[in-house]
């Protein structure tokens, strides 16, 4: 935790990592790190697989230390090597519906600090993180330049006209483009709880990340690679993007390949529907029925 990588970390990923360390020292007491072997942080990521999210990330956290450890020569193999994640059912973060939006936006309208925040949600998919983050000085004209706090990572994204008028007519702050009741800038906690309720009022229960989801989605569906979508997510892996566009293209390769069968047999096998073959069906029908 003195280290400069440590250091490097969010603040959030430092917080949840120090309380796995904590839980390893409380369970284990003082164990020489050279004796761990691959079935003890098997046996720990199994040991909390009723939650597999919670554990993956605990795996994450492990996996961090000894390459850590390998680096300086504190031990010779990293255990987590090999080690698989848990496979997590759950789709995470539920994306917007249509009929959610619309809710929203008839509840909340063009002016209002909650309406600019989903709209900007939308129109940038940064994180809460980074959302709280985002003012002005981050903007050359339409265009908008910040680098993530979760991995530093630099996120390029143009506005439309149309929400960079929405800027213009809405209440905002001096260094953040959405603030709170006093004129300030909110925290990412403060915020989620903030436009949480805002949903809630609109009998909408989703998230702010449920919007990020949204965007990426419409991205992909729209046709933008996996490394566009990393260029505006902020992703640093390619499999995150890939999840959008693989979903995308399924779709697509789907629509197209069943225009393909219908148009072979339509030329091919049945070349003609005249009435009078209309006829015969609907009358073998009658008769059948």
């Amino acid at each position: 935790m003195e280290s400069p990588v440590w250091a490097k970390l969010s603040v959030a990923t430092r917080k949840q990592r120090g309380l796995f360390y904590k839980q390893v020292i409380d369970l284990s007491g003082n164990v020489d790190c050279r004796v761990v072997q691959t079935k003890d942080i098997v046996n720990a990521v199994e040991r909390r697989s009723k939650t597999p999210a919670l554990a993956n990330n605990f795996l994450k956290a492990l996996r961090a230390l000894f390459k850590w450890a390998v680096e300086h020569g504190h031990v010779e193999d990293n255990p987590t090597s090999g080690v698989s994640k848990l496979k997590n059912e759950t789709e995470g973060f539920k994306v917007w519906t249509l009929d959610e939006m619309r809710k929203f936006t008839d509840f909340w309208p063009i002016g209002s600090r909650e309406r600019l925040a989903f709209e900007l949600l939308i129109a940038s998919g940064l994180r809460r993180s980074d959302i709280v983050r985002v003012g002005k000085q981050h903007m050359t004209g339409e265009t908008l330049r910040i680098s993530t706090a979760k991995t530093n990572t630099p996120v390029t994204v143009d506005f439309s006209d149309r929400v960079l008028r929405l800027i213009e007519i809405s209440e905002t702050g001096d260094l953040a483009l959405i603030v709170g009741k006093n004129g300030l800038p909110m925290t990412k906690e403060s915020f989620g709880n903030w436009f949480r309720d805002a949903c809630r009022e609109a009998k909408v229960y989703k998230s702010a990340h449920g919007l990020r989801k949204y965007s990426a989605t419409m991205a992909a569906n729209a046709g933008a690679t996996a490394h566009q979508l990393m260029a505006m997510f902020g992703w640093t892996t390619i499999e995150q993007a890939e999840l959008y566009t693989k979903k995308a293209d399924r779709e697509r390769l789907g629509k197209f390949s069943s225009r393909m069968v219908a148009e072979h047999f339509e030329t091919e096998i049945a070349p003609h529907l005249n009435s009078g073959a209309g006829d015969f069906l609907k009358k073998s029908i009658k008769t059948k029925g």
